[in-house]
């Protein structure tokens, strides 16, 4: 492990002479001695299939109550997903202070197989301890957080199957009815026994991954509670069953602050982010695409946005939107 090495915050504006600012920053990097090892598995082939490119996802959060937060990383999987891998579960790490940590997937029982992606935790049953809801290229995953270092798999029963490739997911009030909903953020069309390639214009190198423009994108869900344990799917009456798009990101917040928590949503090159306030009442959901309106769809075109968090930057009590952009394609089709 590399020692700290700290960085002071400067002085506040208008500070008097001789202040200074206690607010100190410290940088370390861990290795493998420090517990915490991991690599993500993509079943990489070199053609690029679409699925191997967006990398997974992570959450932190404090699974065992001890006043320190824990690691939990997705993994992926060979493909197709026929062949049932079982070689590369996702990990869950307890943190043990002083930047160590520990390997509790088998005995905790969270040992998540599959194709995963984003995910996401809330504490569904209002117990005090987090569950997590995994996104996958394949059947998502709730895992309940049992309270005593453990966790178990929701059932099909109890949760309607999300099959479709799903990017990232958020935990939610959505209906004002006092139990969290999920709001499954979904991303495109894709087989993983016959994946899409395209001809590379690139001399030499002949059929490599096509990149997201050649797929359809696929509606978003909203999973309601049903106030004991399950979910019902509430995407149609929300409207989203018939609007299909590519979220990468997914960001809740009440950025209107009518009380209700508002949704966010990054997309791809040439497709603009999104924005849906939420006016739901006692009858049912209801968004409404507020994006033209408060002018956050020119902005958003000519970048591939990613991650995304609502954040007050400002401290002016608004929630403000912070946007990860980036690249992952070179070819010119």
């Amino acid at each position: 492990m590399v020692e700290p090495s700290g960085v002071r915050v400067p002085d506040a504006p208008g500070a008097k002479p001789g202040e200074t600012n206690s607010l100190w920053f410290s940088t370390c990097m861990i290795g493998k001695e420090s517990g915490f090892d991991f690599v993500r598995y993509d079943d990489m082939h070199g053609l690029e299939r679409i699925f191997e490119v967006n990398g997974g996802g992570a959450a932190v959060f404090d699974f065992d109550c001890d006043g320190w937060l824990d690691i939990y990383m997705t993994n992926g999987c060979r493909v197709p997903l026929s062949l049932q891998s079982r070689e590369t579960p996702g990990k869950l790490f307890r943190n043990h202070r002083r930047m160590t940590f520990g390997d509790c997937s088998k005995e905790s029982g969270l040992m998540q197989f599959g194709f995963c992606s984003g995910c996401a935790v809330g504490d569904m049953k209002e117990d005090g301890f987090e569950d997590l809801y995994i996104a996958a290229f394949g059947p998502n995953q709730l895992w309940i957080n049992n309270g005593d270092g453990s966790f178990s798999p929701l059932t099909t029963k109890e949760i309607p199957d999300v099959s479709e490739w799903s990017s990232s997911v958020a935990f939610a009030d959505l209906n004002a009815d006092q139990a969290l909903d999920l709001y499954v953020a979904n991303y495109l069309a894709e087989s993983d026994t016959h994946p899409k390639l395209c001809r590379d214009s690139k001399p030499g190198i002949g059929d490599t991954g096509c990149t997201p423009p050649h797929f359809t994108g696929l509606p978003d869900q909203i999973l309601i509670s049903d106030g004991a344990g399950g979910f019902i799917d509430g995407s149609t009456s929300a409207g989203l069953a018939e609007v299909p798009g590519k979220a990468l990101g997914v960001a809740v917040s009440d950025f209107d602050r009518n009380g209700l928590p508002d949704i966010f949503l990054t997309h791809l090159l040439n497709e603009s982010n999104t924005l849906y306030l939420n006016h739901s009442t006692a009858d049912g959901l209801l968004f409404h695409d507020s994006t033209r309106m408060l002018g956050l769809g020119p902005a958003s075109l000519d970048r591939v946005a990613f991650g995304v968090a609502a954040i007050d930057v400002d401290n002016n009590e608004w929630k403000d939107i912070l946007i990860a952009n980036g690249h992952t394609y070179d070819q010119t089709w």
